[in-house]
Order: structure tokens, then C-alpha cells, then sequence
């Protein structure tokens, strides 16, 4: 009910307090010894208590042995047994005003047989007088009684005595007690002062443990941590010098923060390091932290290590205590501390120390952890700090919670105004639900999600390129919190990676306009071959002669229009000569300012323009689609610039267009039409692409033009916006030789004499080149193919005088053949003659081989020319091909 266990000893103590006795009774009880109490509860135990019986036995003056056997059938409680340990040991009590000291080694309720109790006390002196005092009483009385009766002449001087006695028994009683009431207070205050200075030094040890422990809480610097330890060890339990030495890299013990250590010293210590094997890792610093137990040492002690001796005169002590700091299973290092004096430790000094160093090297371990972390951070920071690439971190609902430096160089925003704010606010409205979508298998799915191209918009509206890439962030708990990533801009690439395949897509179309043009040009070949074999028979005012002149100018006009669609094939232009622009300028825009009266022209040119190395009829043609396109955005009117200027191009801008450096002219085409958004801007250049309405437009001008300037090594550039115009920013590379003027006219076939090998795998080809050589005199061997060609040089050599050939036929090609024949004679005569464009490849190649060559599809005027240009060349020392 009182929830005390102990209720039921209590109890029986009070049944024997002094104080439940009247002053009568405590005076008979002051007649008996505590024995005589015992023996007497020996006999009214019974009566007291019918659930077992007491056997006291008298070990000595001052203790006895009291056994409480059971009665048959009787199971005693455990709260009985309390109660009469309670009873027994506060039976002294009643005389001594002290309870007996009790043992119990045996119990029923522990199993044994019965409960037996050992019970001791003290009887001090004032007990003893107290007890003759009492007896002086009843004695004296029956004296004074006697002498009163019997002699009453010793009556009163008996009844003096008797008082006397009884006085001087008391004043011995008190004095007694009094002296061992002072005794008592004095061992009290003894007793109190031990306990006072143990309380402070609980105090001391629990300020301690505070302060160390408190330390944890703010994360201190490792060096930091140490000093406040070793300065709190000193203050609060009296250590003169405590030191601490920690594991270093190095596999050894290096001091780092010490206490109380004379000026100077802490220098000599650091310079000091103290291995942990080897005979120097016997020492008690390195004994101790291997160890891991505590280690005493006396530098006066005959064992102690020359090591130890050295450390400790540093350290300027005799002995010292040196306790392992450990964490977990890995030590740390040593704590070291000491005390003037004898150098003697006490046992609780190892325990304290003992106790603490846990706590220290938790703290240790604690920051060198937090060092660890803060130093990744730092390398983070510095990394994402300096970074080309966007790093970023979202929350859970794509909210930006970091943003380095980057986004503000790339995209403009201050990294003020982007954190807080939800990435589908720097995204196009249409490309929403896909980077929604990628964020949620981040963030859900837990899936990295990498090298996503998409668009991120600038703060001037404009959009870039990105290669994305996402993956869930997690806290320590492994929850997602949000998603980190990067930006990789890839504006630039991916700039040139559309003008790469726009590129490709002309290359494969000229490569297809080359095979259509050469297939075309032998066409033409045979009809030109024919018109001019016919024209060579007809006297002048035959009627067929201005048919057959009409053949030849139709030929010529297919010809032309050979020549535009080799514009698309690299190196398309066949009649490349040093060409003034401002001459091609001024005729373009004249004959296109006759068809289109409504729009103004104005044309601007800088002084001394570089010449450029082209074809004038591309070029013609080029100017002409420009002012073509300009006139179709400008239906109802307007004004078109034409401007020429020189531009010397850096590294960096001709690298953009993928351009060699140096000298450019620059030829700038700009109009007041409608214009055209962003969209169309990147498809302009792409055959076959029109914004025209089916039936009014090819697709093919401005990628003719994007051909043929690409063909001529230079590039060409849009920029337009919506109803305010375009312009065409042209670049061709200038060159420093001399303007090519005057044309030459046709003239009279030249006649001639000699054998010709002639070799072609179109036998029309073949046929009718033969006809036009045997007409002006020739005498022709003819060849389907080159190995046919090297047989009939082996056979006939001497005879031969002129090769000409096809430059690309099946098998052996045309420069092949020519290879092998100079093998047999190296200064033989050869001439090309080809319907494909001739690349810069194939045109060295030719030059190399000393050959001339010739365009199909010529004339005979033309080809009776260039055969006597070859034949009447001095014969050049030409090297066999290896």
C-alpha cells in the first residue's frame, strides 16, 4: 500500500525503538544488556509470533548468532523475515540508542533449511555507567532500608552514600557520554569533510566531463578540442601537465596539443615522433596505444626505456599516467598526464582517465570526421564553383535549391533569382511534359537519367542547346529529396552539327547532281560531236546550217546548266580564275533590275576589294538566287542592299564555320521583306525545302547557292526576324593574283597530224570523239577501258603521239592508265577529258602527271585547240610512277 519494500523491516525496528517505552520502562531496560534482551526474546518469541521459533546462541560479549526455525507446516513470507530482521537488529537500540550490525547467510526464502542472522555491537563506556548507575538504585535502597531497620545510626550516612554514588556514577556517565558525543561529532566532521572533498571532486570530475562533452556539441577543430581538454584536466583534477599524442600518417605518435608544459617545450615535442614498432615502439607511449591499456611510468625506475626518459624529461616530469585513446576497435592515440610530488597515482586516477578517454575520442573521431566532410565539401563547392557545366539541385515538387555559377554565364539568370524557382519556368511551354516526365523516373524511379538533349531559355528569351542529365538526391536516411544534375551546353556543337548534315545532305545531293551532270555531259558530247562533224560538210547557205549552229548553242545552254548543278558537288566549279566580285555584283543586279522595276536597289562597294578565285558563271548564278529570294519577300515592293567589303577572319570565328583563316571578302545581301522566324531559318538551306505553295518553287535555289559557295571554300550566314527582312552575310577566301580579263572566241578548227590513243567506256562517246579527231586530220586508236588502253601502248608505243582518256572509268581509271603507260614511256603525251566535276584531288593528280585536260561536252574548235596545245608543249622530264 505504501509501496516501500522495506515497510515490513521498518516495522519491526519500531516494535524496539526506546521511544515507544515510558521513562519507567526505558529505566528497567537500562538495567539489561542487549544479551539479556536477546535471551529474553529468546523465550517470548512463541508468544510474539506462532510461525517459528528463535534459537539464540552468545558468540561473544558483543554478538550472537539467532536461528528462526519454521514450525511444522508453516510457510513464512518474505516480508516476515523482514520484519524480524528489523525486530533483531534494533533490539541494541534500546540501550545503546545504535542498531547491531546484522548479517543474513542463510534463508529460507533462499533456499535454505532456516534463517539464520549474525548480529554484532558496539557497548561504549557511558553505556557501562549508565547500567552501574541504575544498579546504584535498587541496591542503595535495600541498603538505606537495612541500616534504617537494623542500624538506625548508619541510616542516614548510608542514604548519603548511596546519593553520593549514585551522583558520581552519573557524572561519570555523562562525562563518558559527553566525551563520546565530541568523539562522535569529530569522527562526523571528519566523515563530513571526506565527503565534502569527494563531492568536489565529483563536482570537479562531473565539470569535466560536462566541458569535454560539450565540445562535441560545437564540432571544434581537431587541435582546438585538444587544447580545451588538456586545460580542463588541469583545472578541474589538479594535473600539472597533461599532453596528448595522436596517430600521424607516418605509422607513428606525433605530438599535438599539451598543458601546462614550460615555453618552448611544445616545439621540441612536435619534432618528435614516436614509432609504434621496432625496439623504439617498447617505449610506454607506444606500449600504450598498441595495447590499449593504461601504462605507468617512473623515469627513475631501473626498467624504464631511454625513450621514456627522453619524453619525460621534454615533458619535464619524473612519472606520468598514459592511457590509450580508442574509438570503437581503432586507437587513436595516447593522453599523458602527471602531478608534482612523489609521481604516486591513485587507482581512481587510471579509472577517471579511463573514463574520459572514450568521451575524448568520440570528440576526436567526431571532427576529424567533420573535417572530412567539410573538406568534400569544400573540394565540391570549389568543383561546382569553377565548373564549365550547370550543376544544380532541385527539391521534391523541381524547385532549384543550388545553381553554380555557371547558369549565370549560360543563361543569364543572377543565381539569386533562379533558387527557389521551379524548372519548368526555364523551359518552352511544349517541352514541359517531357521534362516532367524525366523528372519523375529521377525522383520516383530512382533512375540516373543521362545525355538528354533539350532546350533551356535564355534570360533574353533566346533558347540553347543542353545535353541533361538527372539523378535522385538522398539524405543520410537514403529518402529522395530532390534530384541534382547538369547542364552541358551544347549550343555550339549542336549548331554544327545541323550545318554538318546540312553539309552531308548537299554532298549527297551533289554527289548525285555529279553523276546526273556526267552522264549528261556525254550525252551532250555525242549531240555537239555530231553538230560539229555535220557543220564541218555544209557549205555556208546550206539550210540546215543555222539548225545545226542552234544544236551547238542548245548544247551549250546544257552545258551551262551542267555547270549549275555541279554547284552542289564539292569543288563543283570547272573554269576557276581570279575574278573582280564588283564586276558580277553590278551585271547581276543589272539584269535583275530590269524585271523588277518596284524594288529599290541600293549597292555599296569598299574601295580596293581582294579578288576571290571562282567561277563567274556560279557566281552569276548565285547573286542572281539571292535577289531571286529577296524580290519573292518583297511581293508589293521594297529596298534591297547589296554591299562588298574585305574581312580578315581570326581562328575562333573561321573555326565557327568550319573556314580556314585569313582573307575574305564579304558580300552582304540584305532586304526589307517579310523575313522569317527561327524555324524556318534552320531549314532554309535544305534541298528541296520551299515556303512556296506547290507548283511555284523547287527547294533548290539557296541550297544551289549554299553548294557553290561552300564549293568555292567559303560559307554563307542568315539572320532575319519576322517582318523586318533578311540578310545573307556571303564570305569567299581572296586570293592575291591578278584579275583574268577578255574572253576568247571561237575560232577555226585547227587541222593536225599524228596517232592518237583514244580511250572512253561510252562507246557513243568513243565513237563520235573519234569521228571529230579523224576529221581534223588524226589517225585514232581506239580503247573501251584501260587495260585494253596498256595493251594496245604496249604493242603500238612508237606510233602513239597523243593519250586521250577518260578520266573515271570501270576498273583501271583514267590516271591509272596514264601511270602505267609512263612506266613504259615516261615523257608520253596525255589530255583528259571527263563529264564529272574535277576535284581538287583529281586536278592535282592531273597536274602532277603533267596532262592537260579538257570539259566535255567541247566542241571541235575547242578540242583541235587544246590537242595542239599538248602536241606543240615542250615534252616535261616527267618520273615513272614508283
Amino acid at each position: 500500500m505504501t509501496g516501500d519494500p522495506e515497510i515490513a523491516r521498518k516495522a519491526g525496528r519500531y516494535t524496539s525503538e526506546a521511544e515507544s517505552y515510558g521513562l519507567l520502562r526505558k529505566y528497567l531496560l537500562g538495567l539489561l544488556t542487549p544479551f539479556a534482551a536477546y535471551s529474553i526474546l529468546e523465550k517470548f518469541a512463541s508468544t510474539v509470533t506462532r510461525s517459528s521459533s528463535l534459537k539464540i546462541r552468545k558468540l561473544s560479549s558483543n554478538s550472537i548468532e539467532v536461528r528462526a526455525v519454521p514450525f511444522p507446516g508453516i510457510e513464512e513470507k518474505n516480508y516476515q523475515c523482514r520484519n524480524r530482521m528489523g525486530i533483531l537488529e534494533s533490539v541494541p537500540n534500546i540501550f545503546l540508542n545504535k542498531k547491531a550490525d546484522i548479517e543474513h547467510p542463510e534463508c529460507i526464502h533462499r533456499g535454505g533449511d532456516l534463517c539464520r542472522y549474525i548480529l554484532s555491537w558496539h557497548e561504549p563506556l557511558s553505556s557501562k555507567w549508565r547500567r552501574v548507575r541504575n544498579l546504584t538504585v535498587p541496591f542503595g535502597l535495600i541498603l538505606v532500608t537495612v541500616s534504617f531497620i537494623f542500624f538506625p545510626s548508619w541510616g542516614l550516612p548510608a542514604l548519603t552514600a548511596v546519593l553520593f554514588a549514585f551522583i558520581l556514577f552519573s557524572l561519570a556517565k555523562e562525562m563518558t557520554e559527553k566525551n563520546e558525543w565530541l568523539s562522535s561529532i569529530e569522527a562526523q566532521s571528519d566523515a563530513a569533510e571526506q565527503l565534502i572533498e569527494q563531492m568536489n571532486e565529483r563536482y570537479n570530475e562531473i565539470q569535466l566531463i560536462r566541458e569535454i562533452g560539450q565540445s562535441a556539441a560545437f564540432v571544434l577543430p581537431v587541435n582546438d578540442l585538444l587544447k580545451l581538454v588538456t586545460k580542463a584536466l588541469g583545472r578541474y583534477l589538479s594535473f600539472d601537465r597533461v599532453l596528448i599524442l595522436l596517430a600521424d600518417r607516418r605509422g607513428g605518435l606525433e605530438f599535438v596539443e599539451g598543458h601546462g608544459l614550460d615555453p618552448g617545450r611544445d616545439g621540441q615535442l612536435r619534432r618528435i615522433q614516436f614509432t609504434l614498432e621496432g625496439p623504439e615502439g617498447q617505449c610506454s607511449l607506444s606500449r600504450a596505444f598498441n595495447s590499449r591499456l593504461p601504462k605507468l611510468l617512473d623515469s627513475t625506475a631501473a626498467n624504464c626505456s631511454e625513450r621514456d626518459r627522453e619524453f619525460a624529461a621534454l615533458a619535464g616530469t619524473a612519472a606520468f599516467i598514459c592511457i590509450p585513446i580508442v574509438f570503437g576497435k581503432e586507437s587513436l592515440g595516447v593522453m599523458i598526464a602527471s602531478r608534482s610530488g612523489s609521481g604516486k597515482f591513485a587507482q581512481s586516477d587510471i579509472s577517471l582517465l579511463m573514463g574520459i578517454a572514450p568521451q575524448v575520442a568520440s570528440n576526436i573521431h567526431l571532427s576529424l570526421a567533420y573535417r572530412k566532410v567539410r573538406e568534400s565539401e569544400e573540394r565540391f563547392r570549389s568543383l561546382s564553383e569553377s565548373a564549365p557545366d550547370i550543376i544544380y539541385m532541385t527539391d521534391r515538387q523541381g524547385n532549384f535549391t543550388y545553381v553554380n555559377p555557371a547558369w549565370e554565364r549560360i543563361l543569364g539568370h543572377l543565381r539569386e533569382d533562379v533558387i527557389g524557382r521551379n524548372f519548368t519556368e526555364f523551359v518552352s511551354k511544349d517541352a514541359v511534359p517531357e521534362y516532367m516526365r524525366n523528372f519523375k523516373k529521377a525522383r520516383d524511379g530512382r533512375k540516373t537519367v543521362m545525355d538528354l538533349t533539350g532546350t533551356m531559355i535564355h534570360k533574353d528569351g533566346t533558347p540553347r542547346y543542353f545535353s541533361l542529365s538527372g539523378g535522385p538526391n538522398l539524405n543520410d536516411d537514403g529518402d529522395v529529396i530532390g534530384v541534382v544534375g547538369i547542364f552541358r551546353d551544347i549550343t555550339e556543337s549542336y549548331e554544327l552539327q545541323k550545318k554538318l548534315l546540312q553539309a552531308q545532305k548537299l554532298e549527297a545531293l551533289g554527289t548525285l547532281a555529279g553523276g546526273i551532270a556526267h552522264d549528261f555531259n556525254n550525252l551532250l558530247m555525242g549531240i555537239q560531236g555530231c553538230a560539229s562533224l555535220m557543220l564541218r560538210g555544209i557549205e555556208p547557205g546550206h539550210p540546215h546550217l543555222e539548225k545545226l549552229r542552234s544544236i551547238e548553242e542548245q548544247v551549250r545552254s546544257g552545258a551551262s546548266l551542267t555547270k549549275q548543278m555541279l554547284g552542289f558537288a564539292r569543288g563543283g566549279g570547272y573554269e576557276m580564275i581570279p575574278t573582280d566580285l564588283k564586276e558580277i555584283v553590278e551585271k547581276s543586279l543589272a539584269m535583275f533590275g530590269r524585271t523588277k522595276k518596284q524594288i529599290t536597289i541600293n549597292h555599296k562597294y569598299a574601295d580596293d576589294i581582294w579578288t576571290v578565285t571562282a567561277d563567274r558563271c556560279q557566281m552569276e548564278q548565285v547573286f542572281l538566287n539571292l535577289y531571286v529570294n529577296a524580290g519573292q519577300a518583297m511581293p508589293d515592293g521594297g529596298e534591297l542592299y547589296v554591299s562588298l567589303e574585305n574581312k580578315i577572319l581570326k581562328e575562333q570565328e573561321a573555326k565557327l564555320h568550319g573556314a580556314v583563316p585569313g582573307r575574305f571578302v564579304l558580300i552582304t545581301v540584305k532586304d526589307t521583306g517579310t523575313g522569317m522566324d527561327k524555324e524556318i531559318i534552320d531549314r532554309i538551306f535544305e534541298p528541296f525545302f520551299t515556303t512556296k505553295e506547290k507548283g511555284r518553287g523547287t527547294g533548290l535555289g539557296l541550297a544551289m547557292v549554299y553548294g557553290i559557295v561552300k564549293g568555292h571554300g567559303g560559307f554563307i550566314a542568315v539572320e532575319s526576324l519576322k517582318g523586318r527582312g533578311s540578310t545573307f552575310s556571303m564570305y569567299l577566301p581572296a586570293t592575291g593574283e591578278k584579275v583574268q580579263t577578255g574572253m576568247r572566241t571561237e575560232e577555226v578548227p585547227i587541222s593536225g597530224q599524228g596517232t592518237i590513243l583514244l580511250v572512253d567506256d561510252e562507246a557513243a562517246v568513243l565513237e563520235v570523239e573519234r569521228g571529230m579527231l579523224e576529221s581534223l586530220g588524226y589517225t585514232v586508236k581506239c580503247a573501251k577501258n584501260g587495260m585494253e588502253a596498256i595493251r594496245l601502248y604496249r604493242e603500238a608505243g612508237r606510233e602513239i603521239d597523243l593519250i586521250m582518256m577518260d578520266v573515271i572509268m570501270p576498273g583501271l581509271g583514267g590516271i591509272e592508265v596514264l601511270k602505267e603507260i609512263r612506266k613504259m614511256k615516261p615523257g608520253a603525251r596525255a589530255m583528259f577529258a571527263s563529264g564529272y566535276s574535277v576535284d581538287s584531288e583529281i586536278s592535282g593528280l592531273i597536274r602532277a602527271e603533267a596532262a592537260a585536260f579538257i570539259q566535255k561536252p567541247f566542241s571541235i574548235s575547242e578540242l583541235s585547240r587544246k590537242i595542239r596545245e599538248v602536241l606543240d608543249r615542250v615534252p616535261q622530264k616527267v618520273m615513272p610512277s614508283p
